[in-house]
């Protein structure tokens, strides 16, 4: 029997979810996310298009351009995947969304590791300064994020570049 990972895990909740939700916008975007991360690119592609425009012009839209520049990089297109993460935070910024701006710089760090790991360094750096604006719960959470992309990293360096 093989083991499932966290990955896998998430797209199977995501698909569950969507199920009885099927446009519900954070299911949808995480069934994007899980895929891409899988590397199934084309799916994450098919699954992120499903998702309504007024969620990607609204209150979603820093989540929905940080999905776009996941999606960008792992399509192998880093300036467009840098441009589109960068307008997320400066979108979320503009929302005084604390959260949603150290989520995608954490996200953006683990991309970009992949491509130059100064930026990534760099990148970490920036979601650090904003940390202690968190809750102590977010905290906790971003702090175990931006472990996993440190050690993510670390572990595997220059062996995980396209």
């Amino acid at each position: 029997m093989s083991m499932i990972t966290n990955l896998e895990l998430a797209e199977r909740f995501a698909r569950h979810g969507l199920s009885t939700h099927p446009n519900e916008f954070m299911l949808l975007n995480n069934l994007a996310v899980s895929l891409a991360c899988q590397g199934r690119t084309s799916d994450a592609v098919k699954e992120f298009e499903r998702i309504n425009q007024a969620d990607a012009e609204g209150t979603y839209k820093p989540t929905w351009l940080a999905t776009k520049g996941l999606i960008q990089f792992r399509l192998g297109s880093p300036d467009a995947g840098r441009r589109l993460y960068r307008t997320a935070v400066v979108e979320a910024k503009g929302k005084r969304d604390t959260r949603s701006v150290v989520w995608a710089l954490i996200h953006f760090a683990s991309e970009e590791f992949r491509f130059d790991p100064i930026k990534g360094e760099c990148l970490i750096q920036e979601a650090v300064a904003d940390l202690y604006q968190l809750a102590k719960i977010d905290q906790t959470i971003a702090t175990r994020l931006i472990e996993r992309a440190l050690h993510h990293y670390s572990a595997f360096g220059e062996t995980k570049r396209l």
